[in-house]
């Protein structure tokens, strides 16, 4: 399914959390909206998904995509832009939580399984990894390839 996805902007913000909300995700605090990308169709938001970043990668929140929307690889296409957004910026990893029902996604998009304390120190500092909100949810980890220009 063709779509468009572009970063968020402040006015989304009620856009992305009328999304979280239709789907029972966890409410947050604050939605930083620059932080998301948003897919598009035909001028609907069809759902969205966000990174915080951090010194050496990236923690991945926020995937959501419209129940009439699902199944049909949108929510791939934003994991594959927020990774490949991490590896324009020589991203080292992306971290995300994920329920045991959806580990299987993740997993079809290369991160693995890793207990928490072994995650990257830069990531330790995400809140949502301490939050107890959060504590049954697998982290989950990906290394990201990116070729180093030769001098």
């Amino acid at each position: 399914m063709q779509i468009e996805i572009r970063k968020g902007i402040e006015q989304d913000s009620d856009t992305i959390r009328e999304i979280q909300r239709e789907l029972r995700r966890p409410s947050r605090a604050e939605c930083i909206a620059r932080e998301y990308l948003i897919a598009w169709r035909g001028g609907v938001a069809v759902g969205c998904a966000a990174t915080a970043l951090h010194a050496e990668g990236g923690y991945f929140y926020g995937l959501a995509v419209r129940r009439e929307w699902q199944r049909q690889g949108i929510g791939s296409q934003l994991m594959e832009a927020r990774l490949d957004a991490l590896r324009a910026l020589q991203a080292d990893y992306a971290v995300a939580l994920a329920m045991f029902w959806n580990s299987r996604f993740f997993r079809r998009h290369g991160f693995a399984p890793v207990k928490r304390n072994l995650l990257p120190a830069s990531a330790l500092h995400q809140p949502d990894l301490t939050n107890p909100a959060y504590a049954r949810s697998a982290a989950m980890l990906r290394s990201l390839e990116h070729s180093k220009a030769l001098t």
